[in-house]
């Protein structure tokens, strides 16, 4: 027997959910990169290591984030 339980969602309810959050994150980070500042924009990244598509280097830190950007920004926008 299925129970229904407070608090938990339906998949469905839950894609709505990560469709809204994505979109809003993506103008976000677009808005971001709109800037053209390096600095503002890695501080989208500092929680996290990334491989970045314009660079096969992996990037750690603010301070590796911030460089790739200094440099990609141009080729990006």
């Amino acid at each position: 027997m299925l129970e229904k339980f407070e608090g938990v969602t339906s998949p469905q309810e839950s894609t709505e959910t990560m469709q809204e959050i994505t979109s809003i994150n993506f103008g976000i980070w677009n808005s971001t990169l709109q800037t053209g500042n390096p600095k503002e924009v890695a501080t989208l990244y500092i929680v996290c290591h990334f491989l970045p598509t314009v660079s096969g280097e992996l990037k750690k830190g603010q301070y590796g984030e911030e460089e790739y950007f200094k440099h990609s920004l141009d080729k990006i926008l």
